[in-house]
């Protein structure tokens, strides 16, 4: 396996599988909730220096927070 790192500093068009969900249960529900869970594959539409990153988890797009973006850990995939 890869190593994992935060979900906030892949950048634009990068595709990744998440590994880890860190972070409280209300938070982990919430992913979890919205189709994050760990083995789902990601992809990177928008990763400004400010605001939200938006991804791509399968055919629907999220708004993930800066903060809950890192506690988001990604292996990148090749």
């Amino acid at each position: 396996m890869e190593k994992a790192y935060p979900l906030g500093f892949m950048q634009r068009g990068q595709e990744g599988i998440i590994r880890e969900m860190a972070g409280g249960l209300k938070m982990r529900q919430r992913l979890t909730e919205m189709g994050m869970v760990k083995g789902s594959e990601i992809k990177i539409i928008r990763n400004d220096s400010h605001g939200p990153l938006i991804i791509s988890l399968g055919e629907e797009r999220l708004a993930i927070g800066r903060g809950v973006s890192h506690k988001i850990l990604i292996e990148e995939k090749k």
